[in-house]
């Protein structure tokens, strides 16, 4: 599987978790008068990064995450209704996201001797050095395992701990909701 394929799939499975909702919720947000008084779910991608590391930090799945080549920018957009769509500059959006009371959770998608995977983490403590174009973060291993997508019948494996690579080839990063200043309503 080529590493863009396991991107896919990896947003894929990252979007419909952030995303999903009941029917109800659906029909209450289709039928809202204000689209800005309607909730919404942010998803942040950036790709592009060359290489990266995992340095373990203590025990229990804490780790120094390093991403080389990192963007000077990234996308974001919302779910419906509100469909919101745009780009910041990465140095923007680790300024005003919340890293410290509501980290975010984070689907990496790797490339590691010729395989493409997809680990998952909490993300703190951003350091960006647009110069060096390095992108690091203290990163905690939140899930392992498979995950099944009902709604288009297949699995995505996602890495367990003891299967983290040291080093990994290209990657991509999709970074979940957040209060966030591009929220019309504020936070």
């Amino acid at each position: 599987m080529s590493l863009s394929r396991s991107m896919i799939a990896g947003f894929a499975v990252l979007a419909l978790a952030a995303g999903a909702c009941t029917a109800d919720e659906r029909e209450d947000a289709a039928g809202a008068d204000d689209r800005a008084e309607v909730q919404a779910n942010y998803l942040y991608t950036m790709s592009g990064f060359s290489s990266g590391r995992l340095d373990p930090v203590g025990e229990g799945g804490e780790f120094a995450l390093l991403l080389e080549d990192a963007p000077s920018g990234l996308v974001f957009f919302s779910d419906r209704p509100r469909r919101e769509v745009g780009t910041v500059s990465t140095s923007q959006f680790l300024q005003e996201f919340d890293f410290v009371d509501d980290p975010p959770n984070a689907a990496l998608a790797i490339e590691s001797a010729g395989e493409a995977d997809i680990a998952v983490f909490e993300l703190t403590a951003p350091d960006y050095d647009a110069h060096a174009a390095t992108l690091r973060f203290s990163a905690r291993h939140l899930v392992g395992g498979e995950v099944q997508s009902e709604d288009f019948g297949s699995a995505q494996a996602l890495l367990e701990l003891d299967m983290l690579p040291a080093e990994f080839g290209p990657s991509a990063l999709f970074i979940d909701s957040s209060c966030s200043f591009w929220d019309p309503r504020g936070c």
